[in-house]
């Protein structure tokens, strides 16, 4: 019960996150620079907040969270899967967008711990062009953004970007799943009773 639904929700973040798909690769090395990490969290985070606002983000916590939670209906439980949806967007998704900053950094540490400092500050500063926005979600470009892309060296670091992307999708989810457990035990004790059929 705990790990389906923990492993529904803990997916269904990780689906918000501003990262394209790629092909899966091997893993490649983790970045060994711990005096340069706080640095490129915070490039990260500038990234992750151009590409999509927290209201973006909190929209789709929630869109894909109901779609979640409706796997994850224990097998054993006394109540149907409207009710258990039901509460669980009564009771936990509030918990979740209540941590919006602690699951942007979740969201951060996969490319901190993957890029460069030096990659990650083009980053930051490509992140400040809305074309650059717009070859990230596949949006038409016009051959202005085409060349501004090239100028501003996209096309070579979404390459390397791609080339990181299992890593650091496996870091992320990895970072927000101590909180997502805790979270999630928090809602399974408070609907105990209604899950064995017991009123309240």
């Amino acid at each position: 019960m705990r790990g389906a639904l923990c492993m529904a929700i803990l997916l269904a973040l990780a689906a918000c996150a501003p990262a394209r798909q790629s092909p899966p690769v091997a893993a490649v090395p983790l970045v060994n620079d711990p005096a340069g990490r706080p640095q490129r969290m915070a490039y990260a985070l500038t990234f992750i907040e151009a590409m999509k606002s927290d209201d973006e983000i909190r929209r789709d916590i929630a869109r894909g969270f109901k779609d979640a939670v409706r796997t994850a209906l224990p097998r054993e439980s006394k109540i149907g899967l409207q009710e258990f949806a039901a509460l669980a967007e009564q009771y936990l998704l509030p918990e979740q967008l209540k941590h919006l900053p602690e699951i942007k950094e979740g969201y951060a540490t996969g490319y901190a711990d993957t890029l460069t400092t030096a990659e990650l500050k083009q980053l930051a500063l490509c992140a400040k062009s809305p074309a650059v926005k717009r070859a990230w979600y596949e949006e038409p470009l016009s051959q202005q953004d085409q060349a501004e892309l090239i100028a501003l060296g996209f096309p070579a670091l979404r390459k390397r970007m791609a080339e990181t992307a299992p890593t650091a999708q496996r870091l992320s989810q990895a970072q927000g799943e101590a909180l997502n457990n805790r979270l999630v035990d928090d809602f399974l004790a408070k609907i105990a009773q209604q899950l064995q059929g017991q009123p309240t």
